[in-house]
Protein backbone atom coordinates (compact mmCIF):
# COMPACT_ATOMS: atom_id res chain seq x y z
CA UNK A 1 0.00 0.00 0.00
CA UNK A 2 1.35 3.37 -1.03
CA UNK A 3 1.52 6.10 1.61
CA UNK A 4 0.37 9.45 0.27
CA UNK A 5 2.07 12.33 2.05
CA UNK A 6 0.85 15.83 1.37
CA UNK A 7 3.34 18.51 0.37
CA UNK A 8 3.04 22.19 -0.48
CA UNK A 9 3.39 23.30 -4.10
CA UNK A 10 3.34 26.76 -5.67
CA UNK A 11 0.79 26.99 -8.47
CA UNK A 12 0.88 29.65 -11.20
CA UNK A 13 -2.61 30.97 -11.94
CA UNK A 14 -4.31 33.44 -14.21
CA UNK A 15 -3.63 37.11 -13.55
CA UNK A 16 -6.10 38.94 -11.28
CA UNK A 17 -8.14 35.76 -10.67
CA UNK A 18 -6.40 34.45 -7.57
CA UNK A 19 -9.34 34.89 -5.19
CA UNK A 20 -11.79 33.17 -7.56
CA UNK A 21 -9.35 30.29 -8.07
CA UNK A 22 -8.96 29.97 -4.29
CA UNK A 23 -12.75 29.62 -4.03
CA UNK A 24 -12.73 26.93 -6.75
CA UNK A 25 -10.00 24.99 -4.95
CA UNK A 26 -11.97 25.27 -1.69
CA UNK A 27 -15.05 23.89 -3.46
CA UNK A 28 -12.96 20.98 -4.79
CA UNK A 29 -11.70 20.25 -1.27
CA UNK A 30 -8.06 21.05 -2.04
CA UNK A 31 -6.13 22.58 0.87
CA UNK A 32 -4.66 25.91 -0.28
CA UNK A 33 -3.24 29.19 0.96
CA UNK A 34 -3.42 32.59 -0.73
CA UNK A 35 -1.27 35.20 1.05
CA UNK A 36 -3.29 38.40 1.50
CA UNK A 37 -2.45 41.71 3.14
CA UNK A 38 -5.07 44.18 4.36
CA UNK A 39 -4.38 47.83 3.53
CA UNK A 40 -6.31 51.00 4.13
CA UNK A 41 -6.76 52.95 0.90
CA UNK A 42 -7.50 56.64 1.22
CA UNK A 43 -9.41 58.70 -1.30
CA UNK A 44 -10.37 62.34 -1.02
CA UNK A 45 -13.81 61.50 0.37
CA UNK A 46 -13.35 58.16 2.18
CA UNK A 47 -11.14 55.39 3.51
CA UNK A 48 -11.59 51.72 2.75
CA UNK A 49 -9.92 48.45 3.81
CA UNK A 50 -8.69 46.51 0.77
CA UNK A 51 -7.23 43.00 0.67
CA UNK A 52 -4.15 42.95 -1.54
CA UNK A 53 -2.51 39.80 -2.88
CA UNK A 54 1.06 39.50 -1.62
CA UNK A 55 2.41 37.25 -4.42
CA UNK A 56 0.50 37.89 -7.66
CA UNK A 57 -0.45 34.90 -9.83
CA UNK A 58 0.59 32.33 -7.17
CA UNK A 59 -1.48 30.12 -4.85
CA UNK A 60 0.06 27.55 -2.54
CA UNK A 61 -1.58 24.12 -2.60
CA UNK A 62 -1.03 21.23 -0.16
CA UNK A 63 -1.70 17.95 -1.87
CA UNK A 64 -0.38 14.45 -2.50
CA UNK A 65 1.25 13.20 -5.72
CA UNK A 66 -1.96 11.76 -7.16
CA UNK A 67 -3.95 14.98 -6.68
CA UNK A 68 -1.02 17.01 -7.98
CA UNK A 69 -1.36 15.26 -11.33
CA UNK A 70 -5.08 16.04 -11.51
CA UNK A 71 -4.42 19.70 -10.63
CA UNK A 72 -2.49 20.07 -13.86
CA UNK A 73 -5.62 19.19 -15.84
CA UNK A 74 -7.70 22.12 -14.52
CA UNK A 75 -8.02 25.01 -16.97
CA UNK A 76 -7.61 27.70 -14.32
CA UNK A 77 -4.14 26.45 -13.31
CA UNK A 78 -1.34 27.32 -15.72
CA UNK A 79 1.39 25.16 -14.16
CA UNK A 80 3.08 24.02 -10.99
CA UNK A 81 6.18 26.10 -10.40
CA UNK A 82 9.49 24.24 -10.55
CA UNK A 83 13.13 25.06 -9.96
CA UNK A 84 15.00 26.43 -13.00
CA UNK A 85 16.12 23.63 -15.31
CA UNK A 86 13.91 20.98 -13.71
CA UNK A 87 10.62 19.50 -14.90
CA UNK A 88 9.29 18.28 -11.54
CA UNK A 89 7.25 20.64 -9.40
CA UNK A 90 9.15 22.21 -6.53
CA UNK A 91 7.97 21.25 -3.06
CA UNK A 92 7.88 23.85 -0.31
CA UNK A 93 8.64 22.88 3.31
CA UNK A 94 5.81 23.30 5.83
CA UNK A 95 7.96 25.67 7.90
CA UNK A 96 8.27 28.17 5.06
CA UNK A 97 4.50 28.26 4.54
CA UNK A 98 4.00 28.77 8.30
CA UNK A 99 6.45 31.69 8.24
CA UNK A 100 4.60 33.17 5.28
CA UNK A 101 1.29 32.85 7.16
CA UNK A 102 2.85 34.50 10.22
CA UNK A 103 3.99 37.52 8.19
Amino acid sequence: MEIRTKQWYAVKTMSRAEKKIKERLDDLGVENYLPLCTQIKKWSDRKKKVERIVIPMVIFVKTDNQTEKTLKTYSFIHKLISYPGQKEAATIPDGQIEKLKFM
